[in-house]
């Protein structure tokens, strides 16, 4: 059986968004354009900063306790700061 992800995605007071990624790499893509684009169109400049900051630190738990969670097919989230990230696993059969 083939898992894929929904990723759930949100800033607080912003918004939040989800799609299907398929891996890590899709996720973390996914994750770059969606906060490049709260930045460019929601944040004033010192929010944009912050939430740049966040968004770094969010990758670097993706890349080692979500490609963990997701090798073990398991739902994984995390938040930092006013930024959260959650995968669920998805059967693609």
């Amino acid at each position: 059986m083939a898992v894929s992800y929904w990723m759930r995605w949100g800033v607080t007071g912003l918004g939040e968004a989800g799609e299907a990624v398929a891996d890590m790499s899709s996720a973390l893509r996914a994750l770059d354009i969606s906060v490049r684009r709260a930045q460019e169109r929601l944040c004033t400049p010192s929010e944009a900063v912050m939430l740049g900051e966040s968004a770094e630190r969010m990758r670097e738990q993706m890349l080692t306790d979500g490609v963990r969670a997701m090798g073990l097919g398991n739902r994984w989230s995390f938040s930092v700061q006013n930024l959260e990230v959650t995968l669920i696993p998805r059967s693609t059969e």
